[in-house]
């Protein structure tokens, strides 16, 4: 903001203030943003205005070690954040755990430690994610509405199908939601073990199949999103770079999904009492944190 001497119509000297430039604004704005990355733990996503903003910003300061605490105490303000960077921990060291990484004969000490905090973490997710079910909830309470008001566009067979299945989906995942809830309690002590057992087998089961329609909904947006990149005018560059940011993200998900998948048939078919290793959990358990983490913090960096 500039000063300059003016003169008002009597003559008399008059200050007169300027506007800063709309560039040094929108740099302004974009660093408050990152000081105060959060107000409220449970807010949605960035707003494509702000993510704009925070894109115009020189590459120097986007990768600034300050900007990326920042990020990670944004990404940790949000329960599925905290989720994600404990599963990463967890099954990172249950991953070195396998990988002799922390042998127990070579270093005792630290594989007591490795151990516990992997049973603690465990626990503490579980209980961080208590009822998650409430976010299936007002998926479903969303997609009645889109069904009930005509808002719904499908005019294809795929199109039904994909709108059929987000809406059992989001079923599943109200029901998933409440055998979790069911397996804490049982870890706690709260509910029998014959209930805490049919529910983890409950919970295991509709994990898997959330699993497959999540896959199914990936292929389809994959090829919705390959077909406008194919339709996008080439002298386009935003609305392609978006369009190829998505793609990218489309893989991300799906690259996640698959490390879900091997770690969830090994719980779903107890492959684990049939001697397979222990190391198939431990490091799809590792990737789909890894991925998990990734996805949770490009979508609020």
């Amino acid at each position: 903001m500039s000063v300059n001497a003016g003169y008002n119509a009597n003559g008399n000297h008059v200050p007169v203030v300027q506007a800063p430039p709309a560039e040094l604004v929108q740099r302004l704005k974009a660093a408050s943003m990152l000081q105060n990355p959060l107000k409220d733990s449970n807010s949605k996503a960035p707003s494509a205005s702000s993510n704009s903003i925070r894109k115009s910003l020189p590459r120097s300061i986007r990768i600034n070690p300050l900007v990326q605490v920042l990020i990670l105490r944004r990404v940790l303000l949000l329960t599925d954040g905290r989720d994600k960077v404990m599963k990463v921990i967890q099954y990172g060291l249950k991953t070195a755990m396998w990988l002799h990484i922390l042998d127990a004969k070579r270093h005792p000490t630290l594989h007591s430690h490795a151990n516990k905090t992997v049973s603690q973490f465990s626990m503490t997710r579980k209980v961080i994610r208590l009822f998650y079910w409430l976010n299936s909830l007002d998926e479903f309470v969303e997609l009645a509405k889109e069904r009930h008001f005509g808002m719904s566009s499908a005019v294809t067979p795929t199109e039904k199908l994909r709108q059929f299945l987000a809406v059992f989906n989001a079923i599943v995942g109200i029901v998933n939601g409440w055998a979790d809830d069911l397996v804490v309690a049982g870890k706690m002590g709260i509910v029998d073990k014959p209930l805490y057992n049919r529910a983890t087998i409950l919970a295991d089961r509709l994990w898997y199949v959330s699993i497959f329609i999540d896959a199914h909904e990936n292929v389809h947006g994959t090829a919705a999103i390959r077909r406008k990149l194919v339709a996008c005018r080439a002298d386009d560059e935003s609305k392609r770079k978006e369009l190829e940011s998505k793609l990218y993200m489309q893989k991300v998900s799906f690259a996640k999904l698959m490390a879900d998948f091997v770690f969830c048939t090994i719980d779903v078919f107890h492959l684990g009492d049939k001697g397979i290793s222990d190391g198939w959990q431990a490091v799809s358990g590792f990737l789909a944190a890894l991925l998990g983490t990734y996805k949770v913090w490009v979508k609020h960096r």
